[in-house]
């Protein structure tokens, strides 16, 4: 076929099969190889790559969910812990026992290892890419603590392609407590802070000009006692989960025009009477909202180990075992993606181990 059809013809026939089929085809000549390597295949892959679910189970294995709940389960690595961030089916993970990271490509296997990831005592991560220039970044943040109140906090940025951390100038009034890692979005990266008189904001990190500015949050509910809220992206919109001992419910904000403070809107107000959520202890741990469905339901983590999704229709909760009755998961969505990052220079790139590449079943 590669005789009669010129390149761009057997790119687009190629890039819109099942991601096995083409890894396949990498095998059958030199020519499809190469291309399959080449800028312009994975940029026609990924426009039309359909976002799935990646998580790991408790047994630290990384699954890849095909999208719908007809599930088609991919381990593919046991050595990691929690996903920090995804960004163009690249999987930014934090191995909190070794205190390690590193950024993955599930598809592709390649990855970078970061070693002294915590050599700056880092509390507060994130990863994206720069909004113009597409440069991929890791953001490290951390405060020093002083006289019991006072901090000092420091921040510092990794290029992937350089192999070089630079220290940047942080926020200096804000104090970073709620996420460990930052929610990725138009070219930014969010955390949900604090200031000295312990007022919410949103701190975002613009990743093209290394600059932080802040914003406010929706309303929030009860200020007494302890509380769990958590920034996050949710149809393409900034989103904020708030829950609090004190309330009989849970509350999804989305802010629906990016920046605009007077956007935000609640989303999704769903009670902690159903039977089903009754049974968990809601009070102290935070909601994830993961996506929502073409009938408008959230599919949603709770407790990091419980995944349900509620009908705002039918106003109801179900849940849903993927991983295992008690698996603690660590869910976010991903698009698949050929990127190869052997193309990042100054990077020592390997590719996981035949042995952690298991075989793909099907779930129900």
């Amino acid at each position: 076929m590669a005789r009669y059809l010129p390149p761009e013809m057997i790119i687009d026939i190629i890039s819109r099969l099942p991601i096995r089929t083409i890894i396949n085809c990498k095998c059958v000549c030199k020519s499809w190889f190469n291309l399959v390597e080449t800028h312009e295949f994975v940029q026609s892959h990924h426009a039309r790559s359909v976002p799935r679910l990646a998580a790991f189970n408790f047994s630290h294995q990384l699954f890849r969910v095909e999208d719908g709940l007809n599930l088609t389960f991919d381990s593919c690595c046991k050595d990691y812990l929690r996903i920090g961030g995804s960004v163009n089916g690249l999987l930014f993970v934090r191995d909190l026992t070794n205190k390690r990271a590193c950024v993955l490509n599930p598809i592709t296997r390649d990855v970078i290892n970061f070693d002294n990831f915590y050599a700056y005592r880092v509390t507060y991560c994130g990863f994206g890419t720069s909004k113009i220039t597409g440069k991929y970044k890791l953001v490290t943040i951390f405060h020093n603590e002083e006289e019991g109140t006072l901090f000092t906090s420091y921040c510092y940025v990794y290029t992937l392609g350089t192999g070089l951390w630079r220290h940047i100038k942080p926020d200096s009034w804000v104090y970073y407590s709620h996420n460990d890692e930052g929610t990725f979005l138009n070219g930014n990266l969010h955390w949900l802070v604090r200031d000295y008189e312990g007022t919410h904001w949103i701190s975002c990190f613009d990743l093209e000009n290394e600059l932080f500015t802040t914003f406010s949050p929706p309303p929030l509910l009860s200020r007494r006692g302890y509380a769990q809220r958590r920034v996050h992206a949710l149809e393409d919109c900034l989103c904020l989960s708030d829950t609090t001992p004190y309330d009989d419910k849970i509350v999804i904000w989305l802010m629906e025009e990016y920046g605009m403070e007077k956007s935000w809107t609640k989303k999704f107000v769903i009670g902690k009477n159903f039977e089903n959520l009754r049974r968990q202890n809601l009070q102290y741990d935070h909601i994830n909202p993961i996506r929502v469905s073409k009938d408008g339901d959230v599919l949603m983590l709770l407790i990091e180990r419980y995944i349900f999704s509620y009908s705002k229709k039918n106003n109801n909760v179900e849940r849903y075992d993927f991983f295992g009755w008690d698996c603690v998961v660590d869910p976010i969505l991903y698009t698949p993606n050929f990127l190869s990052l052997r193309r990042f220079k100054n990077e020592y790139v390997y590719s996981l181990h035949p042995e952690y590449m298991y075989h793909v079943y099907r779930h129900f």
